[in-house]
Protein backbone atom coordinates (compact mmCIF):
# COMPACT_ATOMS: atom_id res chain seq x y z
CA UNK A 1 0.00 0.00 0.00
CA UNK A 2 1.50 3.31 -0.90
CA UNK A 3 0.71 6.11 2.11
CA UNK A 4 1.09 9.66 1.18
CA UNK A 5 2.21 11.51 4.40
CA UNK A 6 2.33 15.65 5.25
CA UNK A 7 3.79 16.58 8.53
CA UNK A 8 3.97 20.60 9.02
CA UNK A 9 5.36 22.13 12.33
CA UNK A 10 4.80 25.66 12.72
CA UNK A 11 6.70 27.65 15.10
CA UNK A 12 5.18 31.33 15.87
CA UNK A 13 7.01 33.09 18.46
CA UNK A 14 5.67 36.33 20.73
CA UNK A 15 8.83 38.33 19.69
CA UNK A 16 11.30 38.14 17.00
CA UNK A 17 13.97 35.68 16.81
CA UNK A 18 17.58 36.10 15.55
CA UNK A 19 18.56 32.75 15.09
CA UNK A 20 16.94 28.76 15.32
CA UNK A 21 19.16 25.96 15.10
CA UNK A 22 16.60 22.81 14.34
CA UNK A 23 17.01 19.04 14.01
CA UNK A 24 14.56 17.01 12.55
CA UNK A 25 13.96 13.41 12.16
CA UNK A 26 10.68 13.04 9.91
CA UNK A 27 12.11 11.15 6.75
CA UNK A 28 10.72 7.28 7.06
CA UNK A 29 12.80 4.51 7.57
CA UNK A 30 13.73 1.98 4.70
CA UNK A 31 12.87 -1.65 6.28
CA UNK A 32 12.04 -4.87 4.92
CA UNK A 33 8.40 -3.92 5.18
CA UNK A 34 9.06 -0.25 3.90
CA UNK A 35 10.58 1.98 1.55
CA UNK A 36 10.72 5.66 1.36
CA UNK A 37 9.88 6.89 -2.58
CA UNK A 38 10.04 10.28 -1.94
CA UNK A 39 10.79 12.87 0.70
CA UNK A 40 10.72 16.60 0.37
CA UNK A 41 11.33 19.17 3.28
CA UNK A 42 9.79 22.81 2.94
CA UNK A 43 11.12 25.65 5.32
CA UNK A 44 9.62 28.71 5.60
CA UNK A 45 12.00 31.07 6.38
CA UNK A 46 13.97 29.18 3.38
CA UNK A 47 17.14 27.27 4.58
CA UNK A 48 19.28 25.15 3.40
CA UNK A 49 19.43 21.62 5.20
CA UNK A 50 21.80 19.04 5.72
CA UNK A 51 21.62 15.73 6.77
CA UNK A 52 23.42 12.88 8.64
CA UNK A 53 22.06 9.04 9.79
CA UNK A 54 22.42 8.14 13.45
CA UNK A 55 23.59 5.77 15.50
CA UNK A 56 19.84 4.25 15.29
CA UNK A 57 19.76 4.64 11.41
CA UNK A 58 17.35 7.69 11.24
CA UNK A 59 17.94 10.30 8.54
CA UNK A 60 18.97 13.81 10.71
CA UNK A 61 18.20 16.98 8.76
CA UNK A 62 19.49 19.84 10.47
CA UNK A 63 19.66 23.50 9.81
CA UNK A 64 19.93 27.66 11.24
CA UNK A 65 17.54 30.26 10.27
CA UNK A 66 20.14 33.22 11.17
CA UNK A 67 18.14 35.85 10.12
CA UNK A 68 15.34 37.32 12.30
CA UNK A 69 12.30 35.85 12.27
CA UNK A 70 8.82 35.42 14.19
CA UNK A 71 7.69 31.91 12.46
CA UNK A 72 9.18 29.08 11.31
CA UNK A 73 7.66 26.38 9.24
CA UNK A 74 8.79 23.37 8.32
CA UNK A 75 6.57 20.89 6.32
CA UNK A 76 7.62 17.51 5.31
CA UNK A 77 6.48 15.34 2.62
CA UNK A 78 6.77 11.30 1.93
CA UNK A 79 5.13 8.97 -0.30
CA UNK A 80 6.08 5.37 1.55
CA UNK A 81 5.71 2.27 0.37
CA UNK A 82 4.20 -0.58 2.88
CA UNK A 83 4.08 -4.18 2.82
CA UNK A 84 2.26 -6.58 4.81
CA UNK A 85 4.43 -7.18 8.09
CA UNK A 86 5.68 -11.04 8.08
CA UNK A 87 3.26 -13.25 10.65
CA UNK A 88 4.90 -13.43 14.13
CA UNK A 89 5.41 -16.58 15.20
CA UNK A 90 3.34 -17.82 18.85
CA UNK A 91 6.28 -18.22 20.53
CA UNK A 92 10.15 -18.06 20.25
CA UNK A 93 12.71 -21.48 20.96
CA UNK A 94 14.71 -21.83 24.78
CA UNK A 95 17.55 -19.53 23.01
CA UNK A 96 15.68 -16.72 22.21
CA UNK A 97 16.59 -14.93 26.37
CA UNK A 98 20.20 -16.21 25.32
CA UNK A 99 20.17 -14.39 22.31
CA UNK A 100 18.48 -10.92 24.11
CA UNK A 101 21.36 -11.23 26.68
CA UNK A 102 24.03 -11.08 23.67
CA UNK A 103 22.67 -8.40 22.06
CA UNK A 104 22.76 -6.67 25.43
CA UNK A 105 25.71 -7.56 26.17
CA UNK A 106 27.27 -6.43 22.41
CA UNK A 107 27.23 -2.90 23.13
CA UNK A 108 25.38 -1.80 19.96
CA UNK A 109 22.07 -0.53 22.35
CA UNK A 110 24.48 0.55 25.33
CA UNK A 111 22.90 3.53 25.98
CA UNK A 112 19.30 2.50 26.00
CA UNK A 113 20.27 0.47 28.37
CA UNK A 114 21.50 2.95 30.58
CA UNK A 115 19.48 4.79 33.46
CA UNK A 116 17.74 7.90 33.00
CA UNK A 117 14.95 10.64 34.72
CA UNK A 118 12.59 8.72 32.49
CA UNK A 119 13.34 5.14 33.62
CA UNK A 120 13.80 5.60 37.25
CA UNK A 121 12.06 3.15 38.93
CA UNK A 122 8.40 3.75 41.46
CA UNK A 123 6.71 1.96 43.87
CA UNK A 124 3.92 2.23 41.15
CA UNK A 125 6.01 0.77 38.43
CA UNK A 126 7.24 -2.42 40.80
CA UNK A 127 3.64 -2.63 41.40
CA UNK A 128 2.28 -2.53 38.11
CA UNK A 129 5.73 -5.14 36.93
CA UNK A 130 4.33 -7.50 39.85
CA UNK A 131 0.31 -6.90 38.91
CA UNK A 132 1.34 -7.89 35.18
CA UNK A 133 3.66 -10.51 35.66
CA UNK A 134 6.46 -8.85 34.07
CA UNK A 135 9.30 -11.51 34.61
CA UNK A 136 11.45 -13.37 32.74
CA UNK A 137 9.36 -15.83 31.95
CA UNK A 138 8.58 -18.25 28.81
CA UNK A 139 10.18 -16.13 26.43
CA UNK A 140 10.91 -13.01 25.39
CA UNK A 141 7.62 -12.54 22.83
CA UNK A 142 5.54 -14.63 24.91
CA UNK A 143 6.40 -12.00 27.61
CA UNK A 144 5.62 -8.83 25.12
CA UNK A 145 2.33 -10.14 23.82
CA UNK A 146 1.13 -10.88 27.64
CA UNK A 147 2.23 -7.34 28.61
CA UNK A 148 0.59 -5.59 25.39
CA UNK A 149 -2.74 -7.74 26.12
CA UNK A 150 -2.61 -6.24 29.73
CA UNK A 151 -1.58 -2.94 28.66
CA UNK A 152 -4.62 -2.88 26.42
CA UNK A 153 -6.94 -4.43 29.36
CA UNK A 154 -5.52 -2.64 32.58
CA UNK A 155 -5.05 0.89 31.13
CA UNK A 156 -7.33 3.84 30.86
CA UNK A 157 -6.66 7.25 28.99
CA UNK A 158 -8.84 9.79 30.57
CA UNK A 159 -9.86 12.16 27.91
Amino acid sequence: MLYSVRHTTRFQYKLPVSEAITEIRMRPRDSEIQHCNLFRLTLRPQANALSFTDSLGNVVHHFSQPGVHQELQIVAESEVMVSAPPVLPASLDATAWAQNDEAAAAGDHWDMFQPSAYTTSTARLEALTRELDVTRRDDPLTVLLALNAAIHRTFAYDA
